[in-house]
């Protein structure tokens, strides 16, 4: 018989520094005398001093589980700091399981800030009759104390500029309506609409600067009684900032779609000089690309170009936007605008250092399901032709490992959209796309047959058809190999109530090996108050999952997604869709990228 195996946990897992962590071993199947589990200790980023020994728990006898607890100390010059706790060498009565070791984080409790960079905020009539955009602004604070918050406004049109202040409590979570209205409240001068431009929101007396979030939902009405639709970004912090070229990928324009153009200045201090390059998705037509004059923006400087195609006459195409001068951070972004109902689908910009040396590329899902339809799109920004190898993993691919394969070659400088690409899949006759009686759901893996990902962006737009010739959709880009997350995962502005419901996904990005996976899913309710949610989940190599209706009944909240075992990255997402139940409202989707 098979000796019951032990594994390890460890709570609360970040420990704030001068507290104690409790570990706990814990056996599959109880054993009739007692078990003495022993422990190893090995310093990590942490030094000696800055926890206590713990050699060994004991599990009593008819018991599955035994605890003790590790002691840290307090320093007032201490950054987070990690040590590991692992299974020692175990009596013969018991066998390793997993995980056999646990990392623990001692948290430094010093205070810390956060400066989040938002790109546009605004109350701003649309193209569309009827249509007016507005910015939902969804503050969170996940940790243990309240958070000063100072807003500064640089408007880009309809004056006003100003700051503000603002506090939002421990693991809160606020949804502000209208986040223009909210900062005119606060006594910022913000001239009557239309009115738009950037904001900085600075959090402070936060435990970890990682603990605050800005995301941002910009929404028109659609009808009457239809709903509304629109997109979703976040507010970046330095690290999401760009310092050097960056592509926006997957632009067009035709009877149903046109494409818009923001770049902005992300800095406090120093102007910065911008180049816009828009190239045409044909290699080969005769004026391939259009240089637009240099642009240089103030700090918090905004400016938007309309029609970016039509500026030089592509039908589809890609934009590249480089600094030219001054050093101050900038950001841009793509919006591709439905014609017949305004709704917008985000691009996020690409940084060209961020493809250089990357084996691969994961695309988080293609779906063909009821009115659902994925769009592929695929950019080759570089100056050589690149043949890429497809992997599409779905449970409805007929295949011995479910799996369809494709490959496509690009010239340099093309780019190529590929609407319904599963339906294209299926006429080329690609083995396991079987009729359209199932639905396809899962990831898109791309590797290069030589070299390495380097001027490839891999995207998709999934949408529905509105009823009136147009359709609502969401844009989404590939995560480079190397790029996912290897243990924690965060997505912010979750809601479920009578006009949003909120889905999150995962992928297992199988990367490293053919190993599955498990998912411990924290689901935090936005009022700060309720005690968490929590699920697990396990998800095989290459795997695609979504939990519809994540929230349950929280009316808005945030998850945590946490990797307890496996050696995969994993990436995931979330949706928030505008109905409380599907059929309702406009059914539109906004795209949320889970953070760090």
């Amino acid at each position: 018989m098979t000796p019951p195996a032990v594994s390890l946990s460890a709570s609360p897992n970040p420990v704030d520094e001068g507290s104690a962590v409790t570990v706990t071993a814990t056996l599959t199947a109880v054993l009739p005398a007692d078990v003495t589990v022993p422990l190893s200790l090995s310093h990590g980023t942490a030094e000696d001093g800055d926890y206590g020994p713990l050699p060994s728990i004991t599990i009593d006898a008819g018991s599955t589980t035994g605890t003790g607890t590790i002691s840290t100390t307090d320093d007032a010059d201490r950054d987070d700091e990690t040590f590991t706790v692992a299974l020692g060498t175990l009596p013969a009565t018991v066998t390793e399981g997993s995980p056999s070791s646990v990392e623990v984080t001692i948290r430094d409790t010093t205070t810390a800030q956060s400066r989040l960079f938002v790109p546009v905020v605004l109350q701003s009539p649309g193209r569309t009759s009827g249509s007016f955009f507005t910015s939902e602004m969804i503050l969170t604070n996940r940790g243990p104390a309240a958070a000063a918050i100072g807003y500064t406004y640089n408007a880009a049109w309809g004056g006003g500029s100003g700051k503000a202040a603002d506090s939002l409590g421990a693991g809160e979570q606020r949804v502000v309506a209208d986040a223009i209205a909210h900062l005119r409240a606060l006594g910022v001068p913000i001239g009557s609409s239309p009115a738009g431009g950037t904001l900085r929101v600075d959090f402070s007396n936060l435990s970890l600067a990682s603990d605050a979030a800005v995301t941002l939902r910009v929404t028109t009405p659609v009808g009457e009684g239809a709903g509304r639709a629109g997109l979703s970004y976040y507010g970046l912090d330095p690290a999401g900032l760009l310092t050097g070229p960056a592509f926006i990928t997957g632009l067009r324009r035709n009877s149903q779609d046109r494409s818009n153009l923001a770049i902005q200045n992300a800095g406090v201090s120093g102007g910065i000089t911008l180049r816009v390059t828009v190239f045409s998705e044909d290699p080969a037509a005769p004026e391939r690309s259009l240089v637009l004059p240099d642009r240089t923006l103030p700090p918090g400087g905004f400016h938007q170009y309309n029609g970016i195609l039509d500026l030089a006459g592509f039908d589809n195409g890609y934009v590249k936007v480089e600094p030219v001068g001054g050093t101050a951070p900038f950001y841009c972004y793509g919006v591709i605008n439905d014609n017949f109902n305004s709704d917008g689908a985000f691009v996020f910009p690409v940084p060209e250092s961020s493809l250089v040396g990357r084996a691969g590329q994961t695309l988080p899902v293609l779906i063909e399901s009821g009115n659902f339809r994925s769009e592929l799109t695929v950019t080759n920004f570089s100056a050589s032709g690149k043949t890429l190898d497809f992997r599409f993993v779905a449970d409805a691919v007929d295949s011995s490992d479910d799996t369809a394969r494709f490959s496509l070659t690009l010239e340099a400088g093309e780019q190529v959209i590929l609407p319904d690409i599963v339906e294209q899949l299926r006429r080329r006759g690609v083995e396991g796309i079987g009729p359209a009686d199932r639905p396809f759901m899962g990831a898109l893996f791309a590797t290069p047959a030589e070299g390495d990902m380097g001027g490839i962006v891999i995207g998709a737009r999934t949408g529905s058809p509105d009823g009136r010739g147009g359709q609502y959709s969401l844009f989404y880009d590939g995560v480079p190999y190397g790029s996912a997350f290897n243990e924690t995962a965060w997505i912010y502005g979750l809601q479920q109530d009578g006009e949003n419901r909120s889905n999150l996904a995962l992928v297992n990005t199988g990367e490293i090996d053919d190993s599955s996976s498990t998912f411990e899913l924290t689901i935090y309710d936005g009022g700060g108050e309720a005690q968490p949610t929590i699920s697990t989940m396990t998800l095989g190599p290459g795997r695609w999952t979504q939990v519809n209706g994540i929230l349950g009944g929280i009316g808005q909240g945030y998850v945590q997604v946490r990797k307890t075992s496996g050696n995969n990255p994993f990436f995931a997402y979330g949706v928030i869709n505008d109905g409380g139940a599907p059929g309702e409202r406009s059914g539109d989707g906004a795209y949320l990228p889970a953070r760090e």
